[in-house]
């Protein structure tokens, strides 16, 4: 099967990875938001072309847009239409999209916690003797400022029948302490939707939920072990936490965990036609939609200690940039398999299943997934036994 190596962007935006279907709906979307008064396309040609003085304004039309969208994604998605949620959710991550690149050119958007953060990683105060509440304590500092005014343009939605969840790169960190970086992304779930069981081998894998626990943004991670070396299904729940923004959970390393976005209650959603008719009923709208504050901020750091100890594995033996090319280990309970792939943060991805939503949003930079993993040797090098536990830190404000 021919396999195909395309930047991110045509999977989050374009319309070469998407059906025909979701094609032609994408260009209704433009069409009709375009006879009501909206046009889109031509906010998005005034910030690719905005000077210096018009950043600011270039930057509130697509915020504008981009949240009007995100209420017309919900109420899709709410009515279960699939193809009409996918090309939404498309038309959103361009707008997003281009937020992001309007903000490298002249620095709209304050993103100083940010820097402060991939700072305080850097400076191997968590890694002389590992510790993660370290960690864990820079990563709430950071989240708590990543509000929704910080956080929309980086909000990447699902665009594959089967993804449950997206993810952006906000930043890379590599303390001199250790050989590998340090990963910093910012996660989409869809509510109730799991991803599939998997392990991030060496690193340990941090979660904390934007926004407030009030606003429903409340995940659920589980962690999982096989049943035996010889034969890893059906996994065995073992722990599990449901959090939100008053904690960061932390899966230790060689953990097999999934995470969901529990469900929220349902809402009357305006069409678009209604938010642009009435102002004030927009204002509102507007307002109370804080979808940057729907997502996660999530931390992947590797274990100083493993990584000695996994260099002497057969999968970094056969390649060693292993946990880079491959972040997670996944026990496929759908398939029944075990495999390895890269997650949503890389530059460069592959499409393998073609267009009409067998593609499951599982992504690769430079090479295939490695398929049929031995069960005995990912038990031998990626799964603790006996299982330590979910870590649950609680920070007070400062």
């Amino acid at each position: 099967m021919k396999t195909t190596i395309l930047p991110a962007k045509e999977f989050d935006t374009g319309t070469r990875t998407a059906s025909a279907e979701i094609m032609a709906q994408m260009q209704t979307i433009l069409s009709d938001a375009k006879a009501l008064g909206l046009n889109i396309s031509a906010a998005v040609t005034q910030a690719k072309t905005a000077e210096a003085e018009q950043a600011e304004a270039a930057m509130q039309g697509l915020f504008k847009i981009a949240s009007l969208l995100f209420i017309q994604w919900q109420r899709v998605l709410q009515d279960g239409d699939k193809h009409a949620t996918l090309a939404h959710a498309r038309v959103f991550n361009g707008i997003t999209h281009n937020a992001r690149l309007l903000n490298e050119k002249f620095d709209v958007v304050d993103s100083g916690h940010l820097d402060t953060m991939a700072e305080e990683l850097a400076s191997d105060v968590c890694f002389q003797n590992f510790d993660p509440a370290c960690v864990a304590k820079i990563m709430d500092r950071a989240a708590e400022a990543h509000t929704h005014e910080r956080a929309w343009l980086w909000t990447v939605l699902p665009t594959f029948e089967k993804q449950p969840y997206s993810r952006i790169l906000l930043r890379k960190v590599q303390p001199a302490a250790l050989s590998q970086p340090i990963f910093v992304t910012q996660p989409y779930f869809l509510e109730g939707r799991s991803t599939l069981f998997h392990t991030h081998g060496q690193n340990w894998a941090f979660s904390r939920p934007l926004g407030t626990c009030e606003s429903g943004n409340t995940h659920l991670n589980t962690l999982w072990m096989p049943q035996c070396q010889e034969q890893a299904f059906p996994l065995d729940q073992i722990d599990n936490a449901e959090y939100c923004n008053k904690t960061v959970v932390v899966v230790p390393p060689k953990m097999i965990h999934g995470i969901a976005r529990c469900r929220c209650c349902e809402e009357n959603y305006p069409t678009l036609a209604e938010l642009l008719e009435d102002a004030d009923l927009q204002a509102e709208w507007i307002g109370r939609t804080r979808f940057g504050e729907n997502g996660c901020m999530h931390i992947y750091c590797p274990d100083p200690s493993l990584v000695k100890e996994l260099a002497q594995s057969p999968f970094v033996q056969e390649d060693e940039k292993f946990f880079i090319e491959y972040d997670m280990i996944v026990f496929d309970h759908l398939q029944n398999t075990i495999w390895s792939g890269g997650g949503g943060s890389w530059p460069l991805r592959m499409i393998k299943y073609g267009t009409t939503g067998t593609h499951c949003g599982i992504c690769f930079e430079d090479d295939p997934r490695k398929e049929n993993l031995d069960p005995c040797e990912v038990a031998k090098w990626f799964v603790q036994d006996p299982p330590p536990p979910l870590l649950r830190y609680e920070f007070t404000a400062e």
